[in-house]
């Protein structure tokens, strides 16, 4: 599992998870990582963050893919 922190436009911190993907036909997957949902379902700033700066997360594959090989 892999987490990413944001910092939302009132300051406050936003931490998501991902974590590896086995159904990769969840609307929250990007490849072979899929986000924690418990994150945003309890955090509306962490959803709001995740639908406006979708694009950008989906960015972050390579990231994530790159800190999965570094912990093996």
């Amino acid at each position: 599992m892999v987490t990413i922190i944001f910092i939302a436009e009132d300051g406050e911190p936003v931490s998501m998870r991902f974590s590896r993907n086995e159904d990769l036909n969840t609307s929250h997957s990007f490849g072979k990582w899929n986000m924690d949902t418990n994150d945003i379902e309890l955090n509306d700033t962490g959803w709001r963050i995740f639908e406006t700066h979708r694009k950008e997360i989906r960015k972050l594959k390579p990231l994530l893919e790159m800190l999965e090989k570094s912990k093996e």
